[in-house]
């Protein structure tokens, strides 16, 4: 094809279909089609749409290349300013995209701007106001509240002057730089008395009426809790200003434990389902026992001392503070939003006991300030902190393995399990594997080492009379990873249909996006997210076992026969090289 209308008709319609990549790609080959005496209007369309689909891929800076050549192209066309107005206000050259708004509106009224052009003048407003802590349309909505926050801060020592507090509408909080700041720029400094630790509330008065019951808690997570519960009311504390920021936290709405029973059930099958009725079950008991010692417990209800347990848990951190580890909550970095890469590092300071945050790399006035929360699968995000990620490649599903009692050799095999130090005091018999879907996860190994022993039988079992280790099994032989991968299917299939719907299902209204809540957006994408990881293990066990039904004894090379028309993914293809050097093996048939 080699006519630039035509190239822009096709890529018009990859992009109505969703496929960027397809409609960039056209759209390029438009452009490199075109002449000196190529209509201006099609060169400025070409390369409009181009931005457009760029700025959808997330290459912001070739959107703004291509959207000021399109305004240069053609300056009466509104869209073109539309176009560069967006990647503009995308890489936070806020004053000039404001312009470019307003020119294109002022060119065509019929645009719908006026959400742009509000949300980036209160942004310019933000960054214009140097001595001001605190932005964004929430701000007002506890206008004192953060205040009396911001000035406890500074008044107790915390130097906050390159960011701010910005708070959006619907109360969400995060972290921003005022100015442009390079790599390893000190950003907050935060000193040691204004750290709340574990340690500070074990010496309050409730803490040392916990200890003087000899009460056995099961976390001292709830030592923090009864402190904060203590002193959320008393306007005297100390850490008043702060437990007021504390309670206004909206993340805490969407904690899986305090959704109401409509979301919960759709948890169904799930990792966190199971999770958030232990962790239910396991504060109501904790509540009780502390209310049966300590009378000063009694006048908080079960639902306050879950939420302030909620609290710590979102907001704790590890630190190492002269040389010893400590457990804190840290005010103003607990309101640093997750996010990958991270865009700051912290650590304590012995020599001037202050916690110093760090810029790991150069910000752009106004952008926001990510910590990475760890490698974590949306279910442990959704349980700790109330929100889920997407994509995210730390995805976990849970596979439930049992061994048969009228299995060969099992009473042997309990015999060895039972000395082995991992499954001890786990058990054998019915045993949980929290994996990844990926041959590097150390989990997805135990799953295949425990499997391999717990299904050899005959002369496959006559090789673990010698000393071996438990977790670091290899292939055995191919009857018995045939074996494996039967029963590799098998649990995926049993946990799949736990689930109350299907995953098409799940994908349709995420798609859609469409939600009641914040709430049913992450119940949905991380009951998606776990039976993705299962339908993985799933295919990887069909694969994997039509590999070795087939006859490889007239192959020479297995390997080679398996890479031609290969179409299996870099994980799974790690699978199929590690079960290979049996296929030609006689000793392994």
């Amino acid at each position: 094809m080699s006519d630039p209308f035509a190239l822009k008709a096709e890529g018009v319609k990859a992009a109505s279909k969703g496929d960027w990549k397809k409609a960039e790609s056209m759209f390029s080959r438009g452009i490199d089609l075109l002449t000196k005496q190529t209509d201006k209007v099609l060169k400025s369309r070409l390369y409009g749409n181009r931005s457009f689909a760029r700025g959808i891929l997330g290459a912001w800076d070739q959107a703004l290349q291509d959207g000021r050549i399109c305004v240069e192209s053609d300056p009466s066309w509104a869209k073109g300013y539309l176009r560069q107005a967006s990647a503009l206000s995308a890489l936070q050259h806020y004053p000039e995209a404001l312009k470019s708004y307003q020119k294109a509106k002022n060119m065509d009224q019929k645009l719908d701007v006026k959400r742009q052009i509000e949300d980036i003048s209160q942004k310019i407003k933000e960054l214009q106001l140097e001595s001001s802590f605190i932005g964004g349309p929430g701000a007002n909505h506890h206008l004192k509240v953060y205040k009396d926050f911001i000035e406890w801060m500074t008044s107790n020592g915390a130097k906050l002057s390159s960011v701010y507090l910005h708070v959006t509408s619907q109360g969400d909080r995060g972290v921003r730089v005022k100015t442009n700041v390079d790599t390893d720029t000190q950003l907050i400094t935060i000193p040691q008395k204004l750290l709340l630790t574990i340690q500070k509330a074990k010496e309050s008065d409730i803490g040392k009426a916990i200890q003087q019951s000899e009460y056995k808690l099961r976390s001292k997570h709830s030592y923090m809790a009864c402190f904060i519960l203590e002193h959320l009311n008393q306007k005297a504390s100390f850490w008043y200003p702060y437990l007021q920021v504390a309670r206004r936290a909206p993340v805490l709405e969407t904690m899986p434990i305090f959704l109401p029973e409509y979301y919960q059930n759709m948890l169904k099958g799930t990792v966190a389902g199971e999770t958030v009725r232990y962790r239910a079950e396991s504060l109501r008991d904790e509540y009780i026992g502390l209310c049966s010692v300590v009378e000063g417990i009694r006048k908080y209800s079960l639902s306050d001392f879950m939420w302030a347990r909620c609290v710590v848990l979102s907001r704790i951190i590890g630190l190492r503070v002269k040389q010893a580890k400590i457990s804190a909550m840290v005010p103003f970095l607990d309101m640093v939003n997750h996010g990958y890469p991270s865009s700051c590092t912290w650590r304590f300071l012995d020599q001037t006991n202050h916690l110093t945050i760090t810029a790991s790399q150069p910000l752009v006035a106004g952008s926001e300030i990510l910590a990475n929360y760890g490698r974590k699968c949306n279910s442990r995000f959704f349980l700790n902190y109330g929100f889920t990620v997407t994509p995210n490649p730390n995805n976990q599903a849970v596979l439930m393995v049992s061994m048969d009692a009228n299995s060969p050799h099992y009473s042997e095999k309990c015999e060895f399990l039972k000395k082995a130090p991992r499954y001890v005091d786990s058990g054998w018999e019915h045993k949980e594997f929290q994996v990844l879907p990926s041959t590097t996860d150390m989990n997805f190994r135990r799953l295949f080492s425990f499997l391999r022993y717990t299904r050899a039988k005959g002369k496959d079992f006559d090789m673990f009379q010698d000393a071996f280790d438990i977790e670091a099994i290899g292939p055995v032989s191919v009857r018995n990873e045939i074996e494996v991968l039967r029963c590799i299917s098998e649990c995926s299939l049993r946990a799949l249909s736990r689930f109350p719907s299907t995953i098409q299902a799940d994908h349709k209204r995420i798609k859609l996006n469409r939600w009641s809540s914040p709430g049913h957006l992450h119940c949905v994408t991380m009951r998606s997210s776990e039976r993705e990881v299962l339908l993985w293990f799933q295919h990887m066990a069909q694969e994997g076992l039509k590999i070795l039904n087939l006859d490889w004894s007239g192959v020479r090379k297995p390997s080679n026969a398996l890479r031609k028309g290969s179409s299996f993914g870099m994980s799974l293809s790690a699978y199929i090289r590690m079960i290979t050097p049996m296929l030609n093996n006689p000793n392994c048939i």
